[in-house]
C-alpha cells in the first residue's frame, strides 16, 4: 500500500509528459529547428499551443488561429508546402456566403475550408438539404468554380 503514492505519482508523470503519452497519437514530435523556424514565419502572432507530428513527406502542425483549426504542413527540409483552415459560415468570402444563399436557399452549411499552397488560395464548403448534399469549390476571390454530389457517407 506504501508505494500506491508513488506509483500515481509516476503514472501521472508518463501521462503527463509530452511525446511519451499514449493518448497524443504515436507520433507526436518536436520539430526541427528549421521547421520551427519557417513555422514562426508563417504564423509570426501565433503564441498559443502547437501539436506536432511527424508525416512521411515531413511535419504537420496543428494549431488554434482567430478561433479556428488550422492543419499545416512543411517538408523535411522545413519548408512550408500547404494549409487548410477551417471556417464557419460567417468566416467565407461575402461573395461566396452571397452565391450560396441565393443558389442553394433550401440547404444548410455544414463546414468550411479555406486551402493554402504556393500556387494559391481555394474554398470549400459542404452543404446538405433533407436529402442532398453538396461539396462546392470556390476560388481565391470566393468566385464559384464547381458542384460536387456527396452521397450519404460524406
Amino acid at each position: 500500500m506504501r508505494y500506491l503514492p508513488i506509483f500515481s505519482i509516476g503514472l501521472f508523470l508518463f501521462i503527463s509528459t509530452p511525446g511519451l503519452s499514449l493518448a497524443q497519437g504515436g507520433n507526436a514530435v518536436n520539430p526541427p529547428n528549421r521547421v520551427q523556424a519557417n513555422f514562426n514565419a508563417k504564423f509570426p502572432d501565433h503564441s498559443g499551443a502547437t501539436q506536432w507530428q511527424e508525416t512521411s513527406d515531413g511535419y504537420q502542425a496543428t494549431l488554434r488561429k482567430s478561433n479556428n483549426e488550422v492543419v499545416s504542413n512543411f517538408d523535411k527540409d522545413g519548408r512550408w508546402v500547404k494549409s487548410r483552415t477551417a471556417l464557419k459560415e460567417n468566416d467565407l468570402p461575402k461573395n461566396t456566403k452571397k452565391y450560396i444563399g441565393e443558389t442553394y436557399k433550401q440547404y444548410n452549411f455544414q463546414e468550411g475550408y479555406r486551402y493554402e499552397t504556393k500556387t494559391g488560395t481555394r474554398y470549400e464548403t459542404k452543404i446538405r438539404s433533407e436529402n442532398k448534399a453538396y461539396r462546392l469549390e470556390f476560388d481565391s476571390n470566393g468566385g464559384f468554380v464547381k458542384e460536387e454530389p456527396l452521397n450519404g457517407n460524406n
